[in-house]
C-alpha cells in the first residue's frame, strides 16, 4: 500500500505566518516610547471593539449559540475565508501574551485539516482580539431573528457599523491605513497591506487626496510616530 504523502501547509496559512513574522519583527525593534505611542494610537479603536463586544453579548450571543454553534452549522469561522487586514495582526499581536503568540504561530505553521478557520481552537478564537471582519459579521438569519424580537438593537448596530468606518474606510486618515504606513516605513512587507496595494482602497484614498502621484501618502492625521 502506498503511503499517503504528508499534508502540506496551505498558501493561506503561509501568508498569515509571513504577516505575523513581519509584524513581530518590527515590534521587537521598537523602543519603549514607540510602543507606548503605537498603543495610544489604538485606544479609540479598542474602545470601539469593547462596545461591539458588549452589544454582541447583550443582544446576539444567545441566538448565535442556539442557531449556529450548538448545531455545528455556523456560517462564521469558515475555512480560509477570513479576511485579515495587516492592522488586525498588529493590534492583535500588540495585545497578546507570549503564550498566545506562540499558540497562534504554531497553529498557522501546521496544515489545517479541520475545514474550519485555522485560528479556531477548542476554546474559540486564538486571537486575543479577532479581526474586525469577524467582529462585525452577523449572518442574515440571526439579524432577522434578533431585530424582530428586539428592535431596539437595530439602531445600536447601525451606529456601530458607521463607527467602524472611522477606523477602516480611507476616505480620510484612518487607523488601519496609518498602521500599515508605520510598519512599511520600518521595513514590513506583506500580502495583507491592502491599504497600500488594493486598487479599490487606493482609489478611495486617491479621491480623498491621500495619495501623491498615484502612490499612497500614508494616513496623514493619524498620529503613530
Amino acid at each position: 500500500m502506498t503511503a499517503r504523502p504528508p499534508e502540506r501547509v496551505g498558501e493561506y496559512n503561509q501568508d498569515q505566518h509571513s504577516t505575523v513574522r513581519s509584524v513581530l519583527d518590527v515590534l521587537s525593534r521598537l523602543s519603549g516610547e514607540e510602543r507606548v505611542s503605537l498603543g495610544a494610537s489604538m485606544e479609540p479603536y479598542l474602545e470601539f471593539r469593547r462596545r461591539v463586544s458588549v452589544f454582541f453579548d447583550g443582544f446576539f450571543r444567545p441566538s448565535c449559540q442556539d442557531l449556529c454553534f450548538s448545531t455545528g452549522l455556523s456560517g462564521c469561522c469558515g475555512f480560509e475565508s477570513i479576511i485579515t487586514f495587516f492592522a488586525d495582526h498588529v493590534i492583535n499581536l500588540m495585545g497578546s501574551s507570549p503564550g498566545q503568540v506562540q499558540a497562534l504561530t504554531a497553529r498557522i505553521q501546521s496544515p489545517n485539516s479541520s475545514r474550519r478557520c485555522v485560528y479556531l481552537g477548542p476554546e474559540g478564537c486564538l486571537w486575543s482580539l479577532p479581526p474586525v471582519s469577524c467582529a462585525m459579521f452577523l449572518c442574515a438569519r440571526v439579524k432577522e431573528i434578533v431585530f424582530q424580537a428586539r428592535p431596539e438593537a437595530q439602531p445600536f448596530w447601525a451606529e456601530l457599523l458607521q463607527r467602524e468606518k472611522d477606523f477602516t474606510l480611507p476616505d480620510k486618515p484612518v487607523l488601519f491605513d496609518g498602521l500599515e504606513a508605520f510598519f512599511i516605513e520600518r521595513g514590513s512587507d506583506s500580502s495583507h497591506l491592502f491599504y497600500h496595494r488594493s486598487p479599490g482602497l487606493l482609489r478611495i484614498k486617491s479621491k480623498a487626496g491621500l495619495c501623491r502621484g498615484g502612490k499612497p501618502a500614508g494616513a496623514r492625521g493619524v498620529r503613530l510616530s
